[in-house]
């Protein structure tokens, strides 16, 4: 049922103020420095504020009407390295962010409700390298192998005062990695892309348990040809090796899948 016996309508009015600024800087060769800074600002949804349903199980979710936004300022800094003669593109950097007010799940017996937990806190890296063989050589064809992804060092919440506690549905790490053609003419790409172990409530289960998703790695492929000016014709399969796997817990990813495309150009 979606009916909410306690819902009193009412109007909520937030302000907030988020700026943002960043700072590159060359140092030559290729050698770059670069600093961000921001803050931001998410407000709780209708359903978090308002919301009433119970499950097959007799489980209760409701809103709660006195939920502030969450608030957080996040700064990174990295340095990077751009040598197109090379072929060679390289890039690390920190991150840090620190959440006010972190919207999140209460259970209490039979009843799911949402609060303001006191905080939390992620930092990680980022990382991205690419490398064009063909560049050094002089071909006229791009043939470039690539890595990319994020690596969470820390990602928790203070819902009680001094109790941390892992954030759900945040992937220990996430990499993207791996190789892509261009002749102009015909062109492909071969994507890898892992996503590592993260926790969440298991809410189809008697308790609401927290469990643990395990990592997997799915494989996508897209292949182009330019016939002409004017057209272009893509294949791309989704899914290659045709992967079991899931990012929520009931709601499996689709098998295999081609797609056939085509585009004129006038």
């Amino acid at each position: 049922t979606l009916s909410n016996p306690t819902f009193v309508p009412k109007s909520e009015t937030f302000a907030t103020f988020s700026p943002r600024a960043g700072l590159a800087y060359l140092l030559g060769n290729g050698v770059r420095l670069h600093a961000t800074v921001g803050r931001a600002f998410v407000p709780p949804s209708a359903a978090q504020l308002a919301g009433f349903w119970v499950n097959a199980w007799g489980n209760t979710t409701k809103g709660n009407p006195n939920l502030d936004p969450e608030t957080s300022i996040t700064w990174d800094a990295g340095i990077g390295l751009d040598r197109p003669e090379l072929g060679l593109s390289l890039d690390l950097t920190w991150f840090a962010t620190t959440v006010d007010d972190k919207i999140t799940t209460v259970v209490s017996g039979a009843v799911k409700t949402f609060q303001n937990s006191l905080g939390a806190e992620m930092q990680g890296v980022e990382y991205s390298a690419s490398l064009d063989l063909g560049a050094p050589l002089g071909w006229e064809q791009e043939l470039t192998l690539f890595v990319n992804g994020t690596s969470m060092v820390k990602a928790e919440e203070e819902k009680t005062a001094g109790v941390w506690s892992d954030i759900h549905n945040v992937a220990k790490y996430t990499v993207n990695y791996g190789v892509r053609y261009d002749d102009g003419r015909f062109d492909g790409k071969l994507n890898f892309r892992t996503v590592g172990w993260m926790k969440d409530t298991d809410w189809t289960a008697a308790g609401w348990p927290e469990i643990t998703y395990p990592s997997f790695t799915v494989a996508d492929l897209v292949v182009g040809w330019n016939m002409g000016e004017r057209h272009r014709f893509v294949l791309a399969a989704d899914n290659l090796f045709n992967r079991d796997y899931y990012e929520k817990k009931g709601y499996p990813k689709p098998g295999r899948s081609f797609f056939l495309s085509y585009r004129y150009t006038y």
